[in-house]
Formats: C-alpha cells, structure tokens, sequence
C-alpha cells in the first residue's frame, strides 16, 4: 500500500532527526549479537532506532487495520522501537526472518514479533529490492512511500544496492507467545 502524501511527509520530517547511523548488528538465534564486519555474508547495513510517538500511532493503525483486513486477527499490544535504516551501495541484508518458534523466551513476558513492516522513504537506487519466500521467492516491487506488512516469521531479504543509498522504516509488532 502506498502511503497518503501527508503522512508520508510527516513521517519523512521527523526521521531527519534520527540519521545518527550505526552499523547494524546481527543476532543468531540463540539472541547472542555480534557486529558483522565488511565481510559478513548476511548483512551490510546501518541503523538508527527512532521513538517517536507520532510515527508510532501512523504504524499502530496500519498495522492494526492490516491485521484485521487481513484476516490475521492476531493479539497484537505493542510496537518496538522502529529503526531507520540505511543500506549504501553493496549493502544488502541475506535471507533471514524476524521471529521464529525458538525465541519467545528472549523478550519480556515471552512476547514475540507477530507484524513486520517496511516503508520505503526513497527511490533513487538501484538494486536494493525486497523480497520475500512464501512457497516460491517473490520479488515485491516498491516506490517511495509504500510499505509491506507480513508474518515476522516470514523469509524476506533486501539484495545489493547497486548505485545510491536505500532508506527504509522497518518495525515489528509484538503480542503474547502463540499458544
């Protein structure tokens, strides 16, 4: 879905304050991290983690209609701390996914991720495509101002950027474990 212009725009004004990049870190699924150097095979980007009440309540009720339009109708109550990320040429982020069954425990009160998203806030790249695995590898084509939902469980990917700099908005929302 392609976000209204206004909105798009005010999400893009309070992300200029949150440009203060950090390599991104990587975690296995033990919830053991470890910074990824020039080398790492899975993923070369950088991040900013952006708390911003506004920008919050713009994903909450996306995520929320999502949900239920979708016929997730998962028991979502929470959303993480966004990060703002940015992906320079070579940059990329490997198969991987967000949540899986063996790591409910890692988080407070066994809450997992349940929703992922991805808004795209630019277009002037080249390469950087997302995808995502269901039964068969599907390349979902995306503008500045679109954003996905999908199950954290879900295989997704960013490829290499080729030329320019990618910058997207990724989140989660939590809820309790599955029972």
């Amino acid at each position: 879905m392609n976000l209204d212009d206004k909105v798009f725009q005010q999400i893009q004004e309070k992300l200029l304050t949150h440009t203060n990049y950090q390599k991104s870190k990587t975690e296995n699924f033990d919830g053991e991290n470890f910074s990824p150097d020039e080398d790492d095979p899975t993923r070369k980007s950088k991040g900013c983690f952006v708390d911003d009440e506004d920008i919050y309540n713009i994903i909450w009720e996306l995520a929320d209609q999502v949900n239920c339009h979708s016929f997730w109708n998962f028991e979502i109550d929470k959303i993480e701390s966004l990060q703002h990320t940015l992906y320079e040429e070579g940059g990329f982020y490997d198969w991987h996914i967000d949540e899986s069954q063996w790591t409910p425990f890692k988080r407070d009160e066994s809450r997992i991720r349940k929703i992922s998203f991805t808004l795209l806030l630019n277009e002037d790249f080249d390469g950087g495509e997302f995808k995502i695995l269901t039964d068969r590898e599907m390349l979902i084509p995306m503008r500045k101002g679109d954003i996905i939902f999908f199950h954290s469980d879900m295989p997704h990917k960013v490829t290499k950027v080729r030329s320019g700099n990618r910058k997207s908005l990724v989140g989660w929302i939590q809820g309790p474990a599955f029972k």
